[in-house]
């Protein structure tokens, strides 16, 4: 069960209601595994420092999965959720950090 969790400095009222819904498509699509087994998770108004900067905006994102990663993998599942990001939230892609395990 691929389980997403982001952090973010983004105050909780800049971030979409329905951004753990959107996410899903960009996640199944990536995984090539079934929305009926995933799991996100979005934390807002969370203290960031990114590369020693807290005051602009940031996302750190951590995604665990059985299978489905790897140095290819994690390199495309990397591109499109920093741009789904980018674009949900306004946190730059040089200001986010994704890692797979």
């Amino acid at each position: 069960m691929p389980l997403l969790r982001i952090f973010t400095n983004v105050p909780k009222n800049k971030i979409p209601k329905d951004f753990v819904d959107k996410v899903m498509p960009v996640m199944v699509a990536a995984l090539g595994k079934p929305v009926e087994k995933m799991i996100c998770v979005i934390s807002g108004d969370t203290p960031v420092s990114f590369a020693g900067q807290s005051q602009e905006p940031a996302a750190v994102a951590d995604l665990v999965s059985i299978g489905s990663l790897g140095p290819d993998e994690n390199q495309r599942i990397t591109r499109a959720l920093s741009q789904f990001i980018q674009k949900e939230i306004g946190v730059p892609s040089n200001r986010s950090q994704e890692y797979g395990f």
